[in-house]
């Protein structure tokens, strides 16, 4: 939020602009959320993560930056 409220202030705009922003880059259309993380976490404390071995999990919801 604090790089959102001087991307916003820079520009003369809002924080919910700056936010957009960031958003706008992301596939799927908003920032991360803590449960984001959380369901993952989850997943991999649960016994459906079980045989899972040696994997990178990105949680980005698809960020691309230019």
């Amino acid at each position: 939020m604090d790089i959102a409220h001087k991307v916003g202030q820079n520009a003369g705009k809002d924080d919910e602009w700056g936010m957009q922003q960031f958003a706008k880059d992301i596939t799927l259309g908003r920032l991360s959320e803590p449960e984001d993380v959380a369901a993952c976490v989850a997943y991999l404390a649960g016994p459906d993560s079980n045989y899972m071995t040696g994997q990178a999990l990105i949680i980005d919801g698809g960020m691309v930056f230019n």
